[in-house]
């Protein structure tokens, strides 16, 4: 039976049905130990997690140096400040001899200073020749206070009385300050070590029965000592020579030492113009054949003020447009101070001679230039600095290093000298 063209179904082949001849690869060559095994299949199950792990970690690295940036930014802005370091003025003057006059009492424009007194005592025991007879008075150093808004002159001898009646006399004419005080010698009215007494109190009674008595009066600096009656041990005179020459040396380094070192900040104290002097005390009886020496030493040295010296020297010398402002002197070891006259520890008035060379250094006010750079530009300084004569050169930093201008708060502002 003739079929009907739709009866013919055609067949359709798709060139996914087309089949594709495989193409032959040879076989990698078995490791003698995999012979006679199954080939491992060659598809990876980790590969996407192989992907996967090298995206994360690469996330995290990136993620990480960011985090860092930000770390850094912080820490930097954390040090928002600034640094500016200068080098002050300095003036070099000679002296040729120059004399200069300063007062205990100096008014405006006057050279001003004080005395600085130390005491110390040495012993040394010393070979003795046979004994004597002595009678000794007990001495020592008394300060005398007065209260009163006038001087208060005192003569020769007057005398101190401690609270058990022992009676003290000081050694010269006097004249104590208003509102002041004066240190001096006191020694006992009679020999004896009864008079050896401690560190007491004073009153004057030649001023009892007045109201000056209760204003007047002085206390101890030093105890009284070396007070003797009686038989001791005699020391010939070359080794009591020899043995006071000794202990003069080692005393006054003593001395020496310990004003160097108490000496107020701030203050100079010129070492050529210290004295001191020595006082024998009575020989005290030792075992055998020996004796002890005793020797008390007393200095006394000017201070000055060292800017206030500086301004002052440097004003006598300098013109006054010539002077940056306030000087402090560098070192007084290149000076060769004197004193052309003598009296240093009864008088109020001291001149002294200067010679030799010595840098005077220029003095900024820091903190008010740490205000005046306060939140201004960078490219500022130099104008600012027109203003502080005393100043040579300077240079500045500023943190963090992409920022141009100054903190605006002062207290970030560190000066430093160099």
């Amino acid at each position: 039976m003739p079929k009907k063209i739709e009866d013919i179904i055609p067949i359709r082949k798709s060139i996914r049905d087309i089949p594709v001849p495989t193409r032959k690869v040879a076989p990698e060559p078995l490791e003698p130990q995999n012979i006679g095994k199954e080939p491992e299949p060659s598809y990876n199950p980790n590969w996407n997690e192989g992907v996967r792990n090298k995206f994360t970690k690469k996330t995290w690295t990136i993620g990480g140096v960011v985090g860092l940036l930000v770390i850094l930014f912080a820490i930097f802005g954390l040090k928002n400040g600034a640094t500016l370091t200068y080098v002050p003025k300095i003036t070099s003057l000679v002296f040729a001899n120059d004399v200069y006059t300063a007062k205990q009492s100096a008014g405006s424009g006057e050279l001003s200073y004080s005395i600085v007194k130390f005491s110390g005592e040495k012993y040394l025991e010393v070979p003795a020749s046979g004994e004597e007879v002595a009678s000794v008075k007990a001495s020592g150093r008394v300060v005398i206070y007065n209260e009163q808004s006038v001087p208060q002159q005192l003569v020769k001898t007057t005398r101190l009385e401690t609270p058990e009646g022992k009676i003290f006399r000081i050694g010269e004419d006097v004249t104590i300050p208003a509102k002041g005080s004066l240190e001096l010698s006191a020694t006992a009215d009679l020999p004896g070590d009864t008079y050896n007494v401690g560190l007491t109190d004073f009153t004057l009674p030649g001023l009892k029965g007045t109201p000056r008595f209760d204003k007047v009066y002085g206390r101890s600096k030093t105890a009284m000592s070396g007070g003797f009656s009686g038989t001791r041990k005699k020391v010939d005179q070359v080794e009591l020579a020899k043995a006071r020459g000794s202990l003069e040396t080692s005393l006054k380094e003593e001395l020496l030492s310990k004003a160097r070192n108490e000496v107020p900040t701030g203050f100079i104290l010129p070492e050529a113009l210290l004295i001191v002097d020595f006082e024998l005390l009575p020989i005290q009886n030792s075992s055998g054949d020996s004796a002890t020496l005793t020797l008390k030493g007393n200095l006394s040295a000017p201070i000055f003020k060292s800017v206030e010296f500086a301004n002052y020297v440097a004003s006598q010398k300098l013109k006054t447009n010539e002077i940056p402002g306030d000087m402090d002197i560098g070192s007084i070891s290149s000076l060769k101070i004197s004193i052309p006259e003598s009296g240093l520890a009864s008088t109020t008035v001291l001149r002294i001679s200067l010679s030799g060379a010595a840098e005077f250094i220029s003095i900024t006010n820091e903190s008010a230039l740490a205000a005046d750079l306060a939140g201004n530009k960078k490219s500022e300084l130099d104008r600012i600095l027109t203003s502080y004569p005393t100043i040579s050169e300077a240079s500045a930093v500023v943190r963090p290093f992409w920022k141009s201008t100054f903190p605006s708060d002062p207290i970030k502002i560190k000066i430093e000298k160099r």
